[in-house]
């Protein structure tokens, strides 16, 4: 079983422990409810998941960013001015893709990746 395993079945027994508590009984297990609340936040969950598990949502992920990055707008360059702008103008390619990112939730789903893609070359999953 592992710590996070332990932890979570220690905050069980002590949640239901608190329905029949009073006085110094209560106030010491809300502590240690309050305790192990901190402790789970530390806890990385991620670590404790199977390796396999951890790839197929890497790979799920990887496939996720690729299609967020085809879905922004490539710059054209104006055959006039010899500046960049995108099809219907006025909006800057960079302000279309900043909008699009935050669409698809791009930064979000990166740190995501980049957490996994760590503990995976971690554990030697990864080259």
């Amino acid at each position: 079983m592992s710590s996070f395993d332990i932890l979570l079945a220690e905050l069980s027994q002590v949640v239901m422990d608190l329905t029949d508590a009073t006085g110094d009984e209560r106030a010491r297990l809300e502590a240690r409810r309050d305790e192990l609340r901190a402790e789970l936040r530390k806890t990385d969950f991620e670590a404790s998941r199977p390796t396999a598990e951890l790839l197929d949502e890497h790979a799920r992920l990887a496939a996720r960013l690729d299609a967020a990055r085809k879905e922004r707008v490539k710059k054209v360059p104006h055959k006039h001015l010899g500046a960049t702008q995108t099809v219907g103008g006025g909006v800057e390619p960079e302000e279309i893709n900043r909008l699009i990112d935050e669409g698809n939730r791009y930064e979000e789903l990166l740190e995501r990746f980049e957490h996994l893609d760590e503990i995976l070359r971690a554990r030697g999953a990864l080259s």
